[in-house]
């Protein structure tokens, strides 16, 4: 089924309007050239953000509850990490690991 503006996959919702209409124009030539909806959907997700990477343009729009986006790859599991690892963690000063 051919996605227009007004109808597309739920997983683009939060994508900026000019990426989305990346997609929608990705999508629809793969669905075009034979691919199923289940194929082309992933697909078009990634090869639009890879445009909009090359571009320069923003992928997600800022919503309530989040302030991420891809421009910003970073995990929260990585910042938390790195967090953790420098934040005043005392390593023991001997071998048998009692402070001196």
């Amino acid at each position: 089924m051919p996605w227009t503006k007004s109808d597309y996959p739920q997983s683009w919702k939060n994508m900026t309007a000019t990426v989305r209409n990346k997609a929608i124009d990705i999508a629809n030539a793969l669905l075009h050239e034979g691919m199923s909806d289940e194929r082309a959907i992933p697909i078009a997700t990634s090869q639009a953000e890879a445009w909009a990477d090359r571009h320069q343009k923003t992928v997600f729009r800022k919503t309530r509850n989040t302030e991420r986006s891809r421009a910003h790859p970073r995990s929260d599991r990585e910042e938390n990490r790195e967090g953790s690892a420098s934040a005043g963690s005392k390593q023991p000063s001997n071998a048998t690991g009692k402070a001196r």
